[in-house]
């Protein structure tokens, strides 16, 4: 009788749970939006980065004498830079390093690339490179500094960066 009582109630709960679920849906019911003309209702992905892209590239030539170079991307008013890619490419004589390659953002936070040397270029000038993503934010009206630095002056020398990523609308 004991396990008589147990079956009967799984049973009973096997049979009742169909009809709980069987249930019919509400009807689905209009919503109307109303809005005005100067405040219309986004219909479609407005952010989506593919909508706004950046890229930049820039090449800091150093003249006998110089060894640091500075360069200054701005950012235009209602919109946020978001960086997710650098690379610096420094063609330097041997015996030359590259000492400070960064990107500094809104007057106030630098970000350093390590750039190791891959090789030699040709028999007078050595490569060293970084290529990475990152994501960094650039806020409206101010500006991308990049810097690149080198540890003498000896000689000419260039360094190549290059820049890419997206705006997004800000209010």
């Amino acid at each position: 009788m004991r396990n008589v009582v147990p079956r009967l109630i799984a049973c009973l709960a096997i049979s009742v749970l169909p009809a709980m679920s069987a249930a019919p849906a509400p009807a689905p019911l209009a919503v109307n939006v109303t809005n005005t003309e100067a405040d219309p209702v986004q219909t479609q992905d407005v952010d989506n980065p593919a909508f706004q892209p950046f890229q930049k590239q820039e090449q800091l030539a150093f003249v006998i004498g110089v060894t640091d170079r500075l360069v200054n991307i701005p950012v235009p008013a209602g919109k946020r830079l978001v960086i997710e890619f650098v690379s610096f490419q420094c063609l330097l004589p041997i015996g030359q390093n590259p000492t400070n390659n960064s990107i500094r953002l809104n007057n106030a936070v630098t970000h350093f690339f390590l750039t190791p040397l891959q090789g030699a270029a040709s028999s007078s000038f050595n490569v060293f490179m970084c290529s990475t993503p990152t994501r960094l934010y650039c806020d409206p009206g101010s500006s991308v500094q990049v810097f690149a630095g080198r540890n003498t002056g000896e000689s000419a020398a260039t360094v190549n960066v290059s820049i890419s990523g997206h705006y997004v609308n800000v209010p």
